[in-house]
């Protein structure tokens, strides 16, 4: 992290030189630069002191302190002089302190706060060529880190957030009676409005590495909760937007190689979790995947997953008893992404999925298709991405449907990026999506419109 940082330092200090009324103050200052460029920290650090005597809000001088104790191995020194010029300081300046806050961090062995220092760092960056050393470092140190965080956050509107029918009338299929009668749905069968509030984090951990191979374990949290709208408490008086809130949490074992002679890295995956529902256990869960990625030339990459999962599921049954469901299924994935001149990128998708046992309205055979588009440059000041998904599922049982039924789902998407509101390298992102869901069974017939507001990262 030092050849950039250290030429920015000096094109900053010189001119600093130039402006400054006091000339043996600002030779002092492009001396003590240019003794730091020759590879003489402690005579730089002398003259930075002598300057801090002087003014101790020198925020040139406590820079130049700062680069020259890191140097010389003074890391605590360093971190304390690069704190006070940040707190003094706005724009190159402050960008130079944040810069140096990271560098003494790295070297402290300290990652993740490196990291943060580089993201707090990018708003202040002067110019492309700053910003461009400043994602390499980036990248640097987080491949070092061998803790990797990632966190999501969104708050989204939605039109149906229980999944509610959009059918005016419901033909239930009923056995004793051996035919349907119809109902007409009320209360929480039908949609519900409301807020949703999502969150998440996951913990990786690099507890393992080799020549071309790292073993990783990670944690998942992640959550969602719903506040209803006031339409739908009166539609529904009796729910509360926390009877539809869910919670996973999971654990999982990941080794990632790339084998001599491959294009493309593999990955194999074993993953433990649980799952709640409305505040109750819902299901708990095991995957063993494996991932192939493919480079197949300059412009196209493909990427191709295959799982097996096992899940049971806990169902009350009237009396207070409790049953458990248990499934089993297994599933492939693959996308295409071909990179387009300018840097667009355009992608199709395609997975199956299928269960190996049966269970009415649970287990199904299915087929999931999508494409997707992103702009590489911002259209009238926004990062563009649309795409478009359809899911199609048969299931053999359902009460709703004695010979059983087939949904079909489409998702229409859009994703904008507002890179003007960016804040530490994190882009805040709105997406808007519509759904409608068509089935054999009434009940399942949905529509669904939603606005979600969340962050991306830049780096």
């Amino acid at each position: 992290m030092r050849g950039p940082l250290l030429t920015l330092a000096l094109a900053l200090w010189a001119g600093a030189a130039h402006s400054q009324v006091v000339t043996d103050a600002a030779g002092l200052r492009e001396i003590s630069a240019r003794l730091l460029a020759q590879g003489q920290p402690a005579e730089a650090r002398n003259m930075a002191e002598a300057l801090l005597r002087r003014d101790p809000e020198d925020v040139t001088a406590l820079l130049l302190l700062s680069r020259a104790a890191i140097e010389m191995g003074e890391t605590r020194e360093g971190l304390d002089a690069a704190r006070r010029a940040h707190g003094l300081s706005d724009g190159t300046q402050r960008f130079l302190a944040s810069r140096l806050i990271a560098k003494a961090y790295f070297d402290l062995g300290q990652d993740t706060l490196a990291q943060f220092w580089l993201r707090r760092a990018r708003s202040d960056a002067p110019n492309a060529e700053a910003l461009a050393a400043l994602e390499r470092d980036y990248r640097s140190v987080r491949a070092h880190n061998p803790l990797s965080v990632s966190l999501s956050f969104g708050i989204a509107p939605s039109s149906n957030v229980n999944g509610g029918t959009s059918a005016d009338v419901v033909w239930l299929y009923i056995p004793t009676f051996g035919g349907y009668l119809p109902t007409i749905p009320v209360g929480d069968a039908l949609p519900l409005s409301g807020l949703r509030v999502s969150g998440g984090a996951t913990l990786s951990y690099r507890i393992a590495t080799g020549e071309r191979s790292a073993t990783f374990l990670e944690t998942a949290v992640n959550g969602t909760t719903y506040v209803l709208s006031d339409e739908a408490k009166r539609t529904a008086p009796d729910a509360e937007g926390s009877d539809y809130a869910d919670l996973a949490f999971s654990e999982s074992l990941v080794h990632r190689w790339q084998a001599e002679g491959a294009t493309g890295p593999s990955a194999l995956r074993a993953t433990v979790g649980r799952t709640w529902y409305g505040g109750e256990p819902y299901t708990r869960f095991a995957q063993l995947g494996y991932d192939r990625s493919f480079v197949l030339d300059e412009d196209d990459r493909l990427s191709l997953s295959v799982f097996a999962d096992w899940t049971e599921r806990r169902q009350e049954l009237s009396g207070g008893e409790v049953d458990l469901d248990r499934t089993r299924s297994i599933g492939l994935r693959g996308r295409w992404t071909h990179l387009r001149e300018g840097g667009d990128r355009f992608n199709v998708s395609l997975g199956a999925r299928d269960y190996l046992n049966e269970l009415p309205d649970t287990t199904y055979s299915g087929v999931t298709a999508g494409t997707g588009y992103d702009w590489a440059e911002p259209i009238l000041g926004v990062h563009l991405g649309l795409g478009a998904e359809i899911d199609w599922r048969r299931f053999d049982e359902s009460f709703l449907a004695p010979e059983g039924r087939d949904d079909l789902r489409g998702t229409l998407r859009a994703t904008m990026g507002l890179p003007g509101l960016e804040v530490w390298g994190f882009e805040p992102t709105v997406t808007i999506e519509a759904s409608r869901t068509e089935s054999d069974a009434d009940r399942i017939d949905r529509n669904a419109l939603s606005l979600d507001l969340g962050f991306e990262s830049t780096f």
